[in-house]
This record gives C-alpha cells, structure tokens and sequence, in this order.
C-alpha cells in the first residue's frame, strides 16, 4: 500500500469533524428513539444539514442505541451507551462546531470530552510523516480501547466513486476486518450508501455518502466525483485497520492516502 508524501492540486474540498464523548449517570435506556430521532433533528436543522433520508437504528441489549443521519454533507451519528453518550458530526461544509457541543451540552451536561478535526482534501500531504502501519494497527486491535481512525483518500477512479452499488460491495468486503463486539454478537446492519448533490465552489459532479453503523461500531464513506477522492471512518473497540485500508484503496483505485488521526475515544459502553 502507498502511503505518499507528494503534493496534489484539488478544488478545495474541507470540513469540520467533531467528536463528542458525553460521561452521564442515567440508567440504560433513559434515552429511547424518539428521542434520539428528535435529537438528530434538532442538530441538522441547527447546523443547516440537509437530511437525506430516515434515520437508520439499531438497539441494543441494556438500553445500548445506535443512530445514523446521513445529510447531504456527511452524517450525524449517536451512539448511547450505559454510561454515556458518542457523537460524531461531519459535514464538508462549514458548520459551527461550538453551537453543536453546546446543544449536545444541554442535552447531557459538561463531563463531556471533544476532540476535533479540520479535514481537507486541498492538497495532499506535504511534509507529514507517515505512521508505521504496524503502530496504527496496534492502537485499533486492543479490546479495551474505544478507537476512531479519520482518513482520506486521493487519485482514485472517477467511474468506481459514482457508482452506489460498486461502492456498496466495497465495503462490504472492508467489512470482514471489523472485529465483533467485546463480549457479545452484535444486531445485523448493512451497508447503505446515497446520491449526493454537487456543493457549489467544492466538487462540482456530487458524489455518494453512507456506510456502515452497528452498536459502538461505524465505517463511513464520503466520495467527491471529479476531484477522484474521498474521506472515510472507522470506529470500534477493535477493527485491522491495514485490512481496511487495503480493501478500500484497491476497490476504489486510489494511489495513495493520508491519515487525518487515530482518536483514543471516552466509549460509551
């Protein structure tokens, strides 16, 4: 697998990626799905994400809930635990980010932790040192680590990144390297992946959003047609994120790749 240190022109193509790790003392299954529903309601209309179909769900034993937004820029995703609830919003747009943890705030309090990420696909990596895969894969095989790997993806193949059902297969095989649930077997969930319009002055042919989503578990991708790239996530307690990477660069002909961080997450669970 290539990792390069190259410049790359592309349109400008960037975005907020926030992570929001909310401790609270709840019993499980104080926050149902109504509320979950109305809570990634309030969020996108808030940070004027346009929803791009019904909210996808999956429960849980012990009050557990998992629920993912896809909006025309990204996602919003939640993932309530027994003792805390995980947000993850992304948007290739602007958005205000201080708005969004204080209404998450309001919701669940201050004992929160949040990390944050500028994505930008304007130009490749410059003078960024790549992290040894060996020391990637040692942070995201450990059990007893809640883990959120940010990537994006440069030169791939304009015709396999406009195409749903490629897309769909993809990372369905990606797939095989997420490693189950700690202690027990998790909800079926599948891959759903979704048309998405241009944004004006980013990528100018749209492209597709969506994913995966299971309980404390995602994989997200976000492709831009005509600028041949893409952003992706991964998250879990414990997932080959070489295996990841490899099946996703071949299946969408990308040459090469950049490592926006591997954040140590507060899980939920």
């Amino acid at each position: 697998m290539k990792n390069k240190n190259k410049a790359h022109d592309l349109t400008v193509i960037q975005g907020p990626h926030c992570l929001a790790d909310f401790q609270i003392e709840r019993p499980p299954g104080h926050f149902g799905t109504d509320y979950a529903i109305d809570l990634v309601n309030e969020l996108s209309e808030t940070l004027c994400m346009k929803r791009k179909c019904d909210p996808r769900i999956v429960r849980g034993e012990a009050g557990r809930l998992s629920i993912y937004q896809i909006v025309s820029t990204s996602h919003i995703i939640l993932h309530f635990g027994g003792r805390g609830v995980n947000a993850d919003l992304f948007s290739c747009e602007p958005f205000d980010v201080g708005r969004s943890v204080d209404l998450l705030s309001e919701r669940f309090g201050q004992k929160a932790t949040i990390q944050y990420c500028q994505r930008n696909l304007t130009l490749a990596p410059r003078d960024t040192r790549p992290i040894p895969m060996g020391n990637m894969n040692a942070l995201t095989s450990n059990p007893d680590t809640f883990t959120h790997a940010l990537i994006n993806w440069f030169d791939g193949d304009e015709t396999l990144l406009s195409d749903i059902e490629h897309g769909t297969g993809v990372l369905k095989d990606a797939m095989d390297f997420l490693v189950e649930d700690r202690d027990a077997a998790l909800p079926p969930s599948a891959v759903l992946l979704l048309d998405v319009d241009p944004i004006l002055g980013s990528w100018d042919k749209g492209g597709f959003s969506g994913g995966y989503i299971n309980l404390m578990k995602q994989m997200t991708i976000h492709s831009f047609v005509g600028i041949n790239a893409a952003y992706t996530d991964i998250m879990g307690y414990t997932f080959d994120l070489q295996g990841v990477l490899n099946v996703i660069q071949e299946g969408f002909e990308f040459s090469f790749y950049e490592v926006d961080g591997i954040f140590q997450r507060f899980a939920a669970d």
